[in-house]
């Protein structure tokens, strides 16, 4: 199936395809900001950001049974592809590059996809 990928952060310029992937640049992520667990504080984002590294990608926040949000790594049937080359640019966390797999992206309901 062919795919059409629109994105709110980052440029069309910054999206590039391959035969079995689009590949997106410096992608932001994760600020400074009140999250289901609390407030996530800026030092925080930028002492750990190192472990966002091939994290997975999801299309939207994955939750449990009760509808709480939980870590994407507990909802495999979830990802879509991995962050890759995270950096912390003194305000928010950011992906390199975020690789998505179009393999991947069949598993994703469409009408979700453009929703988000």
């Amino acid at each position: 199936m062919p795919y059409h990928l629109v994105t709110n952060s980052v440029a069309p310029s910054q999206v590039r395809e391959t035969e079995d992937a689009y590949i997106i640049e410096d992608v932001p992520f994760v600020r400074p900001m009140d999250l289901a667990g609390g407030y996530v504080p800026e030092a925080s984002i930028a002492g750990t950001v190192e472990q966002w590294d091939g994290v997975p990608v999801t299309l939207q926040h994955p939750r449990n049974a009760k509808g709480e949000p939980i870590a994407a790594n507990r909802k495999p049937e979830l990802h879509l592809g991995i962050v890759e080359n995270p950096y912390y640019d003194g305000e928010v966390a950011r992906a390199g590059q975020v690789v998505l797999r179009k393999n991947r992206l069949d598993a994703v309901d469409g009408a979700d996809a453009v929703a988000n």
